[in-house]
């Protein structure tokens, strides 16, 4: 079903007016309070959409599926923290639509809206007693942010936001989806032909094809981003730059080495130390995994156009008895909690993660550009990382990575700081 979203006429007011209603009347039904029964008349719906405040998500044979408020002003919710922001209110899809991801994407279509107008985030607020609408802002990527009393029906509401990625991060992706293709395909002609490891000085092992693939990526990079700098685990760092490409040739070089298949490209972008770009390829498993920062994070087939990526969402698992976590190394798998479960064996536990099929992983040791992609991708699905001094950094030997239920409660009996230095 194709879904176009486009600004609500007049012919459109009974439409929109019935389908409030029905939403109404269906949460009433849950024992939900969202907006106020009956508060929406049909006038008011009117004179919003006289005023250009509505738009519809209308199929591909003109059906009115659902429809929002879009506002660049919310002072009367967000008081002092009102700001210049893409606000979002009334959120309705058809009963007979519900499931179908009319709602996701009226709020991308938002998405949009707001980084053409150059606005820094998404807002919304949903009322604290609904819990299902709020578990659903969380898996498309919003973050609660703030809390509102009011005397109306509504009581209490939370107030949530998701930041908007900019046009240059788009572009950004671009450029790391190009360079980690040419990479992987470089990278699958060695694994086919085989390759003969020998040692590097920590005593890791390293091979042609792993400096082969790092140049390539260097050299792609540079002709596209000349002012950017290079971070790489074979080639070290090159220039200056607030913009710092972190690479990884071969993700797995031992695993390359024996024939097995779980290897991987790792490309990621850091600007000021935060990563705002990931994308991870495994040529010989067909999969690839990317985020950007406010983008969310995806999974789809490798070469990415053999079939439709999937939007990543970690688990909701809030009790740690019997939750699944694992660990990368004996050392840290002898520190997991007692009571929780262990999941099978897997080469990278982060996927089983990001796919909501293990609910923590403690990854600690390794370097920067092991690390920097999975932080944006754990991030952007949903669930939460802190290093070993409590903050974000990807440099600081790893850490703790969870749904975000169960980060607080792990961090805790893993003694990780509840504060630290904040950097992806």
């Amino acid at each position: 079903m194709e879904i176009t979203v486009r600004p609500a006429t007049r012919d459109d007011v009974g439409v929109l007016h019935r389908l409030r209603v029905e939403a109404e009347n269906w949460l009433a039904a849950q024992g939900i309070e969202q907006w106020g029964h009956g508060h929406l008349t049909r006038d008011d719906v009117h004179a919003q959409v006289v005023d250009g405040q509505w738009h519809v998500a209308q199929t591909d044979d003109g059906e009115v599926a659902g429809g929002l408020r879009l506002l660049w002003a919310d002072e009367p919710v967000w008081q002092a923290d009102h700001a210049f922001a893409a606000y979002v209110h009334g959120l309705v899809v058809g009963r007979r639509f519900a499931g179908l991801g009319v709602g996701e994407r009226l709020l991308a279509w938002v998405q949009e809206r707001a980084r053409d107008a150059r606005a820094p985030t998404v807002r919304l607020d949903c009322v604290e007693s609904n819990g299902a609408l709020r578990s659903y802002y969380a898996r498309l990527g919003f973050r609660e942010v703030g809390r509102r009393d009011f005397d109306g029906p509504w009581l209490a509401a939370v107030l949530l936001e998701k930041p908007v990625p900019a046009a240059d991060l788009l572009d950004d992706l671009r450029l790391a989806f190009d360079v980690s293709d040419r990479a992987a395909r470089l990278a699958s002609a060695h694994f086919e032909a085989g390759v003969a490891a020998t040692p590097k000085a920590d005593g890791s092992p390293v091979t042609e094809a792993d400096r082969a693939v790092e140049r390539l990526l260097r050299e792609s990079l540079s002709q596209a981003r000349p002012d950017d700098a290079f971070l790489g685990e074979e080639l070290g760092r090159v220039g200056e730059s607030e913009r710092v490409w972190v690479l990884d040739p071969i993700d797995g070089t031992g695993a390359f080495v024996r024939g097995d298949p779980n290897w991987r490209v790792h490309v990621a972008l850091q600007v000021r130390g935060a990563t705002q770009v990931a994308v991870v390829t495994s040529p010989a498993l067909r999969r690839c995994w990317w985020a950007t920062r406010g983008g969310g994070a995806f999974e789809a087939a490798w070469p990415r156009a053999d079939g439709a990526p999937r939007r990543l969402e970690v688990s909701t698992t809030a009790a740690l008895a019997g939750a699944v976590v694992d660990a990368v190394g004996d050392a840290a798998r002898a520190r997991l909690p007692a009571g929780t479960r262990r999941p099978p064996v897997s080469p990278l536990p982060l996927v089983g993660l990001v796919r909501g099929e293990i609910d923590a992983v403690l990854a600690e040791g390794y370097h920067v550009w092991d690390h920097a992609p999975w932080i944006l991708l754990v991030e952007e699905a949903g669930g939460r990382f802190a290093d070993r001094t409590g903050g974000r950094a990807g440099d600081r030997g790893g850490g703790l990575y969870s749904n975000a239920a169960l980060h607080g409660p792990l961090r805790g009996l893993l003694g990780y700081p509840a504060q630290g230095r904040r950097c992806g």
